[in-house]
């Protein structure tokens, strides 16, 4: 077994925002969009350690843009959840739809019996560990 690394992950202000995040936005068909006059490309921050960069580069925004950020960034997270539960849901409701279209077994008067005598150990006690069927 190969030990992973952990990747640290990095949290950026509002006011930054990474390529990685715009795609995940997109992904979610929020529509986010900036002005040239609202936004500057950046490779990274200045406080950042000196062998650090934004992943895939990023912008730097406005408060403005930044809050527009922030509402696209929890639009796409509710449609996400939504997603996953009417995933969930569809999910739920085929299992349902072939249960219901399952051919059902039924026990045996028999099979009962038997089920009954194993539930007093006595099928233990007559050494018995398997049954023919009829």
């Amino acid at each position: 077994m190969t030990h992973t690394p952990k990747i640290q992950k990095t949290l950026y202000p509002d006011n930054v925002i990474t390529s990685a995040t715009m795609g995940k936005i997109s992904a979610r068909g929020v529509d986010f969009k900036v002005g040239a006059d609202q936004c500057c490309f950046i490779r990274r921050t200045d406080n950042m350690p000196k062998n650090k960069s934004l992943f895939g580069a990023g912008f730097l925004l406005s408060d403005n843009a930044a809050a527009e950020r922030a509402a696209a960034e929890r639009a796409a997270a509710e449609r996400a959840a939504a997603e996953q539960a009417a995933d969930e849901r569809a999910a739920a409701e085929r299992a349902a739809a072939e249960q219901a279209a399952a051919f059902i077994i039924q026990l045996s008067d028999r099979e009962k019996d038997i089920i009954d005598s194993l539930n007093r150990g006595e099928m233990q006690k007559k050494g018995k560990r398997a049954i023919k069927p009829q």
